[in-house]
């Protein structure tokens, strides 16, 4: 399955001229109250994603999220990380803003307490989306959209997310800020964008 989904996403970029490209990083906070996971969580991202002149959407994005896992009266430190593809359709300009729709897979790593424990947990995630979003050259760019877990979820399966990235004077810069709320789960994040 992952196969197939990177071949259709680079066969359908290798078809399509590059319209917008970004690439944003940035930090941010989890607060969790599931099953497993209780209190706040440290996270970083980075993303680089864009469109081409077909209005096919893509991204791939790598994620770093430190926090406490809870089994029973242990506390573990329990780290993930999480590698993310995904490739979109936009139904309209996205320079004026439009309806989308997109996929994406997740590949994830787990450690607690320093030791490897993905034999223990899901290690791939399947996603479907469908949003409204604005990514231009200029101006103000934004997005708000819902994405469903596909895979075997137990906890937070639905999460409604929603970004906006201020220009910073008369350069390629913005800074961004974003949040997410799922069951149980809610994210916030900050940090800088550049467009190119």
């Amino acid at each position: 399955m992952k196969k197939l989904l990177f071949f259709i996403f680079f066969s359908t970029l290798s078809l399509s001229s590059f319209t917008y490209m970004q690439f944003s990083f940035g930090v941010g906070t989890a607060d969790y109250d599931t099953t497993y996971l209780k209190g706040d969580s440290a996270l970083f991202n980075a993303t680089y994603s864009g469109y081409t002149d077909s209005n096919i959407m893509y991204s791939v994005s790598y994620a770093l999220e430190t926090t406490d896992l809870y089994v029973g009266n242990f506390v573990f430190d329990f780290d993930v990380d999480a590698l993310t593809g995904s490739v979109g359709y936009a139904f309209g300009d996205l320079t004026e803003g439009s309806w989308t729709i997109s996929g994406a897979i997740s590949s994830f790593s787990y450690t607690a307490d320093g030791y490897d424990v993905d034999s223990l947990f899901d290690t791939s995630g399947y996603y479907a989306s469908v949003g409204y979003t604005r990514m231009a050259e200029e101006g103000t760019n934004w997005g708000v959209g819902l994405t469903i877990d596909l895979d075997d979820c137990d906890d937070s399966c639905e999460v409604l997310a929603g970004s906006v990235y201020f220009p910073i004077g008369d350069s390629n810069w913005n800074f961004g800020l974003g949040a997410a709320f799922g069951d149980g789960v809610t994210t916030l994040s900050i940090g800088p964008v550049v467009k190119f």
